[in-house]
């Protein structure tokens, strides 16, 4: 007798049905714990992804909407990745974070950041 057939369209149904082990929870959450707004020189990105994901499946990219730099996984769902701004433009940009669920559904969240990696100037008007 071949069972192979009814093997496969079994493990097929299963993927359909709600509840079934092998059904991702759903799409990550990602939530970005660094502040966005002014940045200089080397910043620390943290995020905190939550629900279904692969394992170590979260990347970062600044001003391009996919990402593919791997961040680190520090344990409990939290990730680091250190951006050097010494070689970006100042001004504004976007850092992009995409969290891939189990079965590789992406999802790409963004804050939006001023480079500034000059420091201040001080110059005197007059003298007196």
């Amino acid at each position: 007798m071949h069972l192979m057939g009814p093997i496969i369209a079994l493990l097929a149904l299963a993927l359909l049905v709600p509840g079934s082990s092998v059904v991702a929870e759903g799409l990550p959450q990602v939530t970005v714990t660094s502040p966005d707004g002014l940045i200089s020189n080397d910043y620390k990105l943290n995020v905190t992804v939550t629900g279904d994901l692969q394992a170590g499946e979260v990347y970062f990219a600044v001003d391009d909407d996919d990402p593919s730099t791997k961040m680190t996984d520090k344990g409990g769902g939290h990730f680091q990745a250190t951006i050097d701004t010494t070689g970006l433009v100042d001004g504004p940009h976007t850092i992009y974070i995409k969290a891939v669920n189990m079965t590789g559904q992406e999802v790409v969240e963004s804050i939006d950041v001023d480079i500034d990696t000059h420091s201040p100037r001080v110059i005197l008007t007059s003298q007196g």
